[in-house]
């Protein structure tokens, strides 16, 4: 009789620790397993961000918008050392302060992208 107790008694903590294991690891594979999608998550994200930045290389490759504002911008330099055309380039660049706010960031906006510059909303006022 006492053996049939402690029988009972040794198969009912056994099965205790037992679910106590299981319910521990079933924790751990649901931590580990929250771990691997955001680890997922952030590759996704930063082999997206490497895949887009690759596509918009091989879009420019043949695009001559760079060379479009290169050659705007030497116009304009080599303009402002001639004398006679100096008052012209003021007054333009004058001129286009006085365009919305929008404008002047699309227009900057346009030259960033041209040239692959990711940062041109950290030149404000």
């Amino acid at each position: 009789m006492i053996g049939l107790l402690v029988n009972g008694l040794s198969k009912a903590v056994g099965g205790y620790f037992e679910h106590s294991a299981k319910k521990a690891k079933a924790k751990s594979d649901l931590k580990i397993a929250e771990i691997e999608a955001k680890t997922a998550v952030k590759k996704k994200i930063a082999e997206g961000k490497v895949e887009w930045e690759n596509t918009m290389a091989d879009a420019t490759k043949d695009s001559w918008k760079d060379e479009a504002w290169t050659l705007c911008f030497i116009v304009l330099i080599i303009v402002s050392f001639i004398p006679s055309l100096q008052p012209y380039v003021a007054q333009g660049i004058q001129f286009l302060s006085t365009f919305p706010e929008w404008l002047q960031w699309s227009i900057l906006a346009s030259i960033g992208a041209s040239f692959g510059l990711k940062s041109i909303g950290k030149f404000t006022k």
